[in-house]
């Protein structure tokens, strides 16, 4: 019965649903000390796979060459779509919603499908840098999707418990 209880505690850690949260850290990296002019720029998107749904978070760190972190700069991220250049998108990045105050972030909602150039303006009194990469945007999951395997793995619990407690009180006598 101890076997069985260790299966059914091992089964349920593994289809514990693991709810999204909105919650931002530094995430994927795109960009690492790259040189825009006077500065080195990392970049990270945040969340994985970004879908039309999501709010993007592109955080940033801005360093000058001596990798001294600058934290007056004016920082703007914006997004154009690589399929239609009119659909833009553009935001101030600051030191306000940056888990790491080092650090600036923008928050971005790009809700068209298809690859995005993002391109990141730093101005400073050391001068102007510009630095960019591509991010892919998806179609938004089917929501019932997400839960499947954690549905899955409760109805498995859920049925070793119901035949070890059903071999349990099996009378003794019966086969």
């Amino acid at each position: 019965m101890k076997r069985l209880g260790l299966l059914m505690v091992l089964l349920g850690a593994t289809f514990i649903p693991m709810a999204r949260t909105d919650a931002h850290g530094l995430g994927n990296q795109k960009l690492e000390q790259v040189e825009a002019g006077p500065y080195l720029v990392s970049a990270w998107t945040d969340p994985k796979d970004v879908t039309i749904e999501d709010e993007l978070h592109v955080t940033l760190s801005v360093q000058d060459q001596e990798k001294d972190f600058i934290l007056e700069a004016d920082v703007r991220v914006s997004a154009v779509l690589a399929s239609d250049p009119s659909v833009t998108k553009s935001q101030q990045a600051t030191h306000d919603n940056a888990t790491q105050k080092l650090f600036y972030e923008a928050p971005l909602r790009l809700d068209k499908l298809g690859r995005w150039q993002i391109t990141i303006v730093i101005e400073d009194e050391l001068g102007q840098g510009t630095a960019s990469f591509e991010l892919d945007v998806a179609e938004a999951s089917n929501k019932w999707t997400r839960w499947l395997w954690p549905v899955l793995g409760v109805t498995a619990v859920v049925i070793i418990l119901a035949f070890g407690m059903y071999r349990k009180n099996k009378p003794q006598g019966s086969k």
